[in-house]
C-alpha cells in the first residue's frame, strides 16, 4: 500500500500518484463490487472473449480504490446500469491471473 494508504486493484508495482514502489503487502479485498462505468460491446472478433452482444465494465470492488475492467454476465446488456451493485463468478480453474474471475454478475 502506498503512503496515500490507495488500494490498487489489481495490484500495481508502482503508486499512479506518488511514483514510488509499492511494498508486497497484500489487501483482502471482497468479492462484490460496483460498476463504475460500461460499455456494450456489438461485433464479433477472434481476439474478443465473448460473443456479442456482451458488457465489459469498469469494477470497483469493495475495499479497491480503483476500478479494473472485466465482463458482466447474467443480464440484458439495456439493462446495466453505472452504480450497479456486482459479484465476482470464479473460474472452476485456477490460473492465478484475471481470468479466475470468470466474469461478474448482479446482486440480487
Amino acid at each position: 500500500m502506498p503512503e496515500c494508504g490507495l488500494v490498487y486493484c489489481p495490484p500495481r508495482e508502482y503508486c499512479d500518484i506518488h511514483l514510488t514502489k509499492l511494498d508486497e503487502n497484500w489487501v483482502e479485498l471482497a468479492s462484490e463490487g460496483e460498476i463504475t462505468n460500461f460499455t456494450v460491446v456489438n461485433y464479433n472478433d477472434k481476439h474478443l472473449p465473448r460473443k456479442a452482444p456482451f458488457v465489459l465494465a469498469l469494477i470497483k470492488v469493495d475495499g479497491a480504490d480503483t476500478p479494473f475492467g472485466h465482463i458482466v454476465e447474467g443480464i440484458d446488456p439495456a439493462l446495466v446500469q453505472i452504480g450497479m451493485r456486482v459479484k465476482a463468478v470464479f473460474a472452476e480453474k485456477t490460473t492465478n491471473t484475471i481470468r479466475d474471475i470468470d466474469h461478474f454478475e448482479p446482486l440480487t
